[in-house]
């Protein structure tokens, strides 16, 4: 009897061991490919931004935020015209640009939005076809409401002035001309503070200058302190010792 009981409680001790064995193991995958998830996320600005340069080797200017269409209004985004600079030409050419984004063809184009538009750590959703990048639009960024933005133009520092960001709280589909205008950025008239980007990464929103690093955000940053890193020629003072934006290696 006594050796019936030894005999079953050595073989629970060992199946516990085996369970935590298979628990760490898991963790551990886990734990890498999260890290693996990070690292795309952080990756796909950066592929982002190359195809907005290779943009503007081609044509000499940055591509415009929007295209209007004969009524005026926006009908096409800056990330349907660096489709052929991302190895997507094909998707490009089924693209049409005689009808609106979500015209009868277009939005057939949805669920086809390439992987470096979408954080591989955002948790899923019923909507397909949501960007998790935007650029930063309005007056005195790389992406002004009128006219044609070239390298020429940034007076305060490509290196430091921030075009490109992630921001998971908007819900951008990728084909959808709209983007981050920087006025969310700007605090309230009464005392509140400007939209904070949020991100599915712990380590906070990824973001891109227009030459460089790309930058992870803190994670608790105001807008309002974002905000001089997004003009082109606004001559604001910006500290390189502030931790508010983080250099990120590409192999981080």
């Amino acid at each position: 009897m006594a050796m019936r009981i030894r005999f079953g409680l050595r073989t629970l001790l060992f199946l516990v061991a085996v369970c935590a064995c298979v628990i760490w193991f898991w963790r551990q995958v886990e734990g890498d490919r999260r890290l693996l998830r990070a690292f795309n996320c952080r990756n796909n600005i950066w592929t982002l931004s190359f195809s907005v340069q290779q943009y503007h080797e081609q044509h000499g200017k940055l591509p415009p935020a929007v295209l209007l269409g004969p009524d005026g209004t926006p009908w096409h985004s800056w990330r349907v015209l660096i489709l052929p600079f991302m190895e997507e030409r094909e998707l490009f050419k089924r693209y049409r640009f005689s009808e609106p984004w979500n015209g009868p063809n277009n939005r057939k184009l949805l669920p086809l939005m390439p992987r470096f538009f979408r954080c591989d750590n955002r948790a899923h959703d019923d909507q397909q076809g949501i960007t998790s990048y935007v650029a930063i639009t309005g007056i005195g960024t790389a992406f002004p409401p009128s006219g044609i933005v070239s390298w020429g133009d940034v007076k305060d520092g490509p290196e430091q002035t921030i075009y490109l960001v992630e921001a998971e709280n908007l819900q951008v589909y990728w084909t959808e001309p709209r983007d981050f205008p920087v006025e969310l950025l700007q605090s309230k008239p009464d005392g509140s503070q400007g939209l904070i980007l949020k991100s599915s990464e712990e380590g906070g929103a990824a973001a891109a200058p227009i030459l460089g690093q790309t930058f992870r955000c803190r994670r608790n940053l105001r807008g309002s302190e974002l905000l001089p890193y997004t003009t082109i020629a606004g001559g604001e003072p910006t500290d390189p010792n502030f931790d508010a934006l983080k250099p990120v290696r590409r192999d981080d």
